[in-house]
């Protein structure tokens, strides 16, 4: 938590009930976009980070989800 930017302005959550997850895309200390992905697996309540999802938006589409690259002009399925 202490690697944690103070500014949080720019993160987001959403929750995978079929995969049984949370996840929280947060910014490191000085980070101009989301380049952490806080995970927390609900039926094994364990946390997992994740630093490779440099993400700084999401939505759904027909009950999947997808977000969209912070580095590159991408977007991604989402645990697929």
């Amino acid at each position: 938590m202490a690697t944690l930017d103070s500014d949080q302005s720019d993160s987001w959550a959403y929750a995978l009930p079929d995969k049984q997850l949370i996840k929280w895309h947060l910014k490191s200390a000085g980070a101009t976009y989301p380049d952490i992905c806080i995970i927390y697996h609900f039926e094994y309540q364990e946390w997992m980070v994740d630093t490779n999802k440099s993400f700084y938006d999401g939505c759904w589409y027909k009950n999947k989800s997808y977000t969209i690259s912070a580095l590159n002009p991408s977007f991604y399925q989402d645990e697929y």
